[in-house]
């Protein structure tokens, strides 16, 4: 009878203590984690996939215990992909004393963001800006991502090597920070070859489209280099085959990102888009994906994907850096780790906080997705 109740006596004792440890978790503050991005219906595809991928990593972390005894609690703002709401989304955010932000995912956004916020003591982790204007900054913003001039390199090599004669370039002004990129990077990619660029439109709005297209089919490209969100990309797609068959297209990650595969349907057959995904499956993208679809009913995108490594690139840096939440300390502990296991890929960060990752180029092929080799 006393050898029962001493079992029992202890296991009452492991219950307090266990009880008064989750206690003193709730007691201490969280650490809030700001959200940015845009929800509209042109961005909401990657961007409600993104946001899953941050809740996720939220959750897993909190279910380990937090960092530092301290959970994360997620705050969400829009930007609107306009300047002044993504400023006042910003300001929102640290009025509610978020002490790190995982976005914004568009670079034109991450400028008003990055100069907004330059002299706040908060870090920034952008999951998949990659315009080339961001980089190499001294600032207190991370970029997981590879700079999209890569991306415009890999798509212009392909076009050489398919023998496209000349090529135009039509891009969306919502996000010329990283279309510019892009362009950089294509015309740097032609050079040395006998490709001509006999067009380059940037457009505002829809409303332009339709003389956009007219012009294009006007002048008979080998090649089209488009550089917009999947839906914008898709209602010129749409248009052009009303009247002809298409010619060549390329494109980046912003319209894979975008989704518009969904938005085009079998007008996108044969585009060639960048991506980042290895498509090597391994046991880590195989646990990811598993894990993403039991919580959402749906699989990951590239930007779910991104996200969720944000986050643990943030916490990272803030378990390293200690319980004081120093956003100097937390940058240096991420810059000086530079190898960051991620979930299709490893990827590295430099000392200014830039992303390097492994490129490849994809092609529709029968309403998928396929390497393009």
């Amino acid at each position: 009878m006393r050898k029962k109740t001493g079992i029992i006596i202890i296991i009452l004792a492991g219950l307090c203590v266990t009880g008064a440890s989750f206690f003193l978790l709730l007691q201490k503050p969280p650490i809030k984690l700001g959200f940015l991005s845009d929800f509209s219906p042109k961005s909401a595809v990657y961007s409600v996939n993104g946001r899953n991928g941050v809740l996720m990593a939220v959750d897993e972390i909190n279910a380990s215990g937090g960092v530092h005894g301290r959970l994360l609690e997620l705050v969400s703002e829009n930007n609107g992909l306009e300047p002044e709401i993504c400023r006042d989304a910003l300001r929102k955010l640290l009025l509610q004393g978020v002490q790190g932000i995982i976005g914004p995912f568009h670079s034109s956004m991450a400028r008003v963001v990055m100069d907004e916020a330059k002299n706040e003591d908060i870090l920034i982790v952008c999951p998949t800006v990659s315009g080339r204007i961001l980089r190499e900054q001294d600032d207190n913003m991370i970029c997981i991502n590879s700079s999209a001039d890569k991306d415009g390199f890999l798509l212009a090599r392909a076009l050489v090597e398919r023998g496209d004669e000349n090529v135009a370039i039509v891009y969306s002004g919502d996000n010329v920070e990283y279309s510019g990129t892009v362009i950089s990077g294509f015309k740097e990619g032609l050079a040395g070859s006998s490709v001509e660029v006999i067009y380059e439109e940037i457009f505002y709005d829809t409303s332009e489209l339709h003389e956009i297209v007219n012009t294009l089919i006007e002048i008979e490209p080998d090649g089209i280099l488009l550089s917009s969100n999947g839906r914008d990309g898709a209602e010129i797609m749409q248009q052009y085959t009303r009247i002809k068959d298409l010619p060549h297209l390329y494109s980046d990650q912003w319209m894979l990102l975008t989704d518009v595969l969904s938005f085009a349907g079998h007008t996108a057959e044969g585009l060639i888009l960048v991506d980042n995904f290895s498509h090597d499956q391994n046991e880590r993208d195989n646990d990811f994906k598993s894990r993403y679809f039991e919580k959402y009913s749906i699989y990951p995108n590239y930007a779910a994907v991104l996200a969720y490594e944000a986050v643990m690139v943030f916490y990272y840096g803030v378990e390293r850096a200690g319980p004081d939440v120093n956003v100097e300390k937390i940058k240096n502990e991420i810059i000086n780790k530079r190898h960051f296991q991620g979930v299709y890929q490893d990827f590295h960060i430099d000392s200014f906080g830039d992303g390097f990752r492994n490129e490849s180029l994809v092609i529709i092929k029968n309403g998928e997705y396929s390497l393009y080799e």
